[in-house]
């Protein structure tokens, strides 16, 4: 097939919002199908590509991996200033509610700024079919005109509850504006049934995964460090502050031995807070702040981790858990998960601790240094949360909406 990904975050932004739709139309790639990605330009900059160019580059793309098109926004200063938060309390509300109730979204400048690498995209790919996924709503805007140009389906895509993200005034109203869709797929079971009270069109769980790659190497390297590795956002700055007593008290109660092997290291975009919530606990192990790193290395030092760690959003599903489980090593979280959370861990045999208190984290790491000599064996279905298997789903997905035209 050929199939338009649509997502508002560039491919290379060091950013959680760019991975979803970047790694599928990797995996679709890679399954056969010819793919354009299409998102905004890195930090909203000038494009190095024209309309025209775009057909010319379309007929000599090599589609064993997806065409990226980068589109620049057009000028919205109302948009700049909201998005650079310099609109006033008040002022700021009006814009968005205005920009919503003119163009259903408040990224129209992106929007605007695709028109014209649509009509190219049409003109010189002829797409079968378009998948957007909602982090706003102008991706499924950009999908809708889209899909009206080339007379093809398109499906929309839940990366993000449209309770939490979408004001309430409009909920309602711009589901209905979406219920042309063919199909819906959603990052969770959690998101499909949040979907389910506002859209009515059919709708597949398809989570976000990791890369079959990390299977294939060992989940243990030795190493003689009890390392704790954070990664990801800092959602509750509390439940960061609770989570690093916890480690303390665990730290306390051991050995001397033991407690010079202790290392904290956390990886992500939120050092400062880190900082903050972490001064108690340098006074008793090293804590380095490692930034945002990359793929490879972070998920070298998942898998030497004694356990990994993130911070749970009390508002969605985590696809931290999913990524952290490729890496086969306890996983501790804080705040405590949910059920669907807790069963794929169980269904794939990977130990997680859901913490709740910070007797809890004591508990937790004490269990994972007592059972750290134990293999954790990969049961077979480990394999069905990556990328390359979730994508035989999506492909499903698209085909029958592409079939059902």
């Amino acid at each position: 097939m050929k199939a338009v990904f649509i997502n508002h975050c560039h491919p290379d932004m060091p950013h959680i919002c760019a991975t979803r739709v970047r790694e599928f139309a990797q995996a679709m790639a890679g399954r056969g199908h010819e793919i354009i990605l299409l998102t905004e330009t890195l930090d909203g900059s000038s494009s190095d590509i024209t309309p025209s160019q775009v057909v010319e580059q379309i007929e000599t793309h090599d589609f064993s991996g997806p065409f990226n098109l980068a589109c620049p926004p057009s000028e919205h200063r109302a948009i700049e200033w909201l998005r650079c938060g310099a609109l006033p309390w008040g002022i700021r509300q009006s814009v968005i509610v205005w920009y919503y109730a003119k163009y259903q979204g408040v990224v129209t400048n992106w929007r605007h700024g695709c028109e014209p690498f649509l009509d190219a995209v049409v003109a010189g790919f002829k797409p079968d079919i378009a998948w957007a996924s909602f982090g706003n709503t102008d991706c499924w805007n950009i999908a809708k005109d889209l899909a009206a140009a080339a007379c093809c389906p398109w499906v929309a895509d839940i990366k993000d509850p449209w309770g939490l993200f979408v004001p309430r005034l409009f909920r309602q109203k711009l589901a209905q504006h979406y219920n042309d869709a063919a199909a819906m797929t959603c990052f969770s079971d959690m998101h499909n049934n949040e979907a389910r009270q506002w859209f009515g069109t059919s709708k597949s769980t398809i989570y976000s995964g990791f890369k079959n790659s990390v299977l294939t190497t060992s989940p243990r390297p030795d190493s003689n460090d009890l390392q704790i590795l954070l990664t990801g956002a800092i959602y509750d700055e509390s439940a960061l502050n609770q989570l690093s007593s916890g480690i303390v008290q665990w730290i306390n109660g051991l050995d001397e031995s033991c407690r010079k092997r202790v290392k904290f290291l956390y990886a992500g975009s939120e050092g400062a807070a880190v900082q903050n919530a972490t001064m108690k606990l340098r006074t008793v192990c090293l804590v380095d702040n490692l930034g945002y790193l990359p793929l490879d290395r972070l998920q070298t030092l998942q898998r030497q981790s004694l356990v990994n760690a993130y911070i749970k959003s009390e508002r969605t599903f985590h696809h931290k858990l999913i990524e952290l489980m490729g890496a086969q090593r306890p996983i501790l979280t804080f705040p405590k998960e949910i059920q669907e959370s807790k069963s794929i861990a169980k269904s794939v045999g990977i130990p997680l601790y859901a913490c709740q208190t910070v007797q809890d984290v004591a508990g937790s790491l004490e269990s994972c240094r007592r059972e750290n000599s134990q293999p954790i064996i990969n049961n077979g279905v480990l394999e069905t949360y990556s990328w390359e298997s979730q994508a035989i789903h999506l492909e499903n997905v698209l085909l029958k909406a592409i079939n059902e035209k």
